[in-house]
């Protein structure tokens, strides 16, 4: 989608030399509330269809991997990435 964001102006810009600067700053305000609106709306979805990932923990509740387990987990993926 950003790539899009980039290309269409680009594009507009490119083919239509003759456009003043008024439209030329309209398609790219244009295409940046569309970006913004499509990541809005990607988060809203994201919160409502994986609301179990936002799980906010009860206060008596226990972690189930030990502190050197979860290090152990942290410094591999650091290793590996």
């Amino acid at each position: 989608m950003a790539a899009a964001g980039l290309l269409i102006p680009a594009l507009l810009f490119l083919t239509t030399p003759k456009a003043d600067f008024a439209a030329k700053e309209g398609v790219s305000v244009g295409m940046a509330l569309v970006l913004i609106a499509l990541y809005i709306a990607a988060l809203v979805f994201t919160r409502v269809r994986h609301a179990h990932l936002f799980h906010v923990p009860e206060r008596d509740e226990v972690a189930t991997w030990s502190m050197p387990l979860a290090l152990v987990a942290v410094a591999a993926f650091f290793v590996v990435t």
